[in-house]
């Protein structure tokens, strides 16, 4: 890719757009991509976005042009010129097609997939919002469409982006911590906003099944899996689950400060058999999540040579005799911030025509172990990843299309929790 900044499309400019992805925009350290378009069905929500940033960029330009930066000048003076609104993404592809490099997916559970694939099948990049999607069957298309467009796709799941989650990594990839034996990662808070999007079932879309396809599983799990998954590296995945708690506890489901009648999970508890191709055996993972408040435990991954935990900000390895061993985190030309990190690493990759470090298998491999948290609740007993392949090619079977058998299977999965 001849180019020394990649055009971004923003398509969904709510919640998670406002809060975690548009300050990246104007980060010194994003001059590797710029803002062209904004998309959103509520067109007032779109203009308030683009406002925002073309106000951003007039100061950004302003310095650059003192300063003589030419290279700057460049680039924003492009992004100011071509800022442009949109309410559907078929309209943004049509109107940039040949300008646009990247879509920035913020969208509701439900449309991660779905537009991402789209815009890959359009000769654009995405990268997208966890969840990944609404269940392991749905984020299938995404492997496929990377595979078969050649454009690249990025889970926007920021934990791997963090320092020392990425140190992490590096320590296990160096054989530091030897052979993995066990990792518990739980995360939890007291539950998701509301949201701008409602569905037509008038629910917040967090907690509306067919848009979320779950609850805290689908919306916290993401990030205290990824801490330890991910840190594995490529290739690792599920083997088999066992879930022994997956409830709604809270009913009403209030979110911000308005009570709702939620029919997805607020708790739960999984244990894993996950397989690691860099030993070539498995090891155990224990999985709560939480929509009920903070958890009292942190993560941790235990090693032949000790135990793995982060404190304060870096990773610090306890061996059996007690000593421990420091790696503090190594510094790059990227933010500190990992909601930046991960939009400026994607943006610097594609430029170099470069796969994500959390591509599309990276996705669905951490998508089956949510599924599976359902699909073994369902089954009332340890099931395997195979068994869950082959009663989702059942259902598949007899969907009309690929969206309706996501659907279906996400309706059969959300019959295994218990609602308290």
């Amino acid at each position: 890719m001849d180019k020394t900044w990649a055009n971004v499309g923003i398509v969904g400019c709510g919640h998670i757009y406002n809060d975690g992805h548009k300050k990246t925009f104007l980060h010194p350290a994003s001059t590797n991509n710029a803002v062209i378009a904004f998309c959103d069905p509520d067109e007032k929500r779109a203009k308030d976005a683009l406002s925002w940033v073309k106000k951003g960029y007039q100061k950004l330009l302003k310095t650059a042009k003192k300063q003589s930066k030419t290279a700057e000048v460049e680039r924003l003076t492009f992004a100011f010129d071509h800022l442009k609104t949109y309410t559907s993404l078929e309209q943004m592809l049509d109107d940039l097609e040949g300008t646009l490099d990247v879509i920035d997916n913020c969208t509701p559970g439900r449309l991660h997939i779905p537009l991402s694939v789209q815009a890959m099948q359009r000769g654009v990049h995405a990268m997208a919002e966890k969840p990944p999607g609404l269940n392991w069957w749905d984020v299938k298309r995404a492997v496929v469409a990377e595979q078969e467009t050649g454009k690249h796709y990025e889970l926007l799941e920021c934990v791997c982006y963090d320092r020392p989650i990425q140190q992490c990594r590096k320590v296990i990839e160096d054989g530091v911590l030897g052979k993995i034996l066990e990792m518990s990662v739980p995360y939890g808070h007291g539950g998701p906003y509301i949201p701008y999007f409602f569905p037509p079932s008038g629910l917040p879309h967090f907690i509306d099944p067919l848009w979320a396809g779950g609850g805290c599983v689908q919306d916290l799990a993401p990030h205290g899996i990824s801490k330890g998954l991910w840190s594995v590296g490529p290739g690792v995945r599920a083997v088999s689950c066992e879930t022994a708690k997956l409830e709604r506890r809270k009913k009403p489901r209030v979110m911000s400060r308005k009570p709702f009648d939620s029919n997805v999970d607020d708790w739960a508890e999984a244990d894993l058999e996950v397989y690691d191709p860099r030993t070539d055996s498995n090891f155990a993972m224990h999985v709560v999540t939480s929509w009920c408040g903070g958890l009292p435990f942190g993560f941790s991954i235990e090693g032949e040579n000790g135990l793995l935990l982060i404190d304060k900000d870096h990773p610090v390895l306890t061996g059996a005799d007690g000593k421990k061993q420091e790696f503090p985190v190594e510094k790059d030309q990227w933010a500190d911030d990992m909601y930046m990190r991960e939009i400026q690493i994607f943006c610097d990759r594609i430029l170099h025509d470069q796969p994500s470090d959390t591509p599309a298998e990276y996705a669905l491999r951490l998508q089956e172990i949510m599924s599976l948290h359902y699909f073994a609740k369902l089954q009332k007993r340890a099931v395997t990843l195979e068994e869950m392949e082959q009663w989702g090619e059942e259902i598949a079977a007899n969907a009309a299309d690929e969206q309706g058998a996501v659907d279906a299977i996400a309706t059969e999965l959300l019959k295994a929790i218990d609602l308290l």
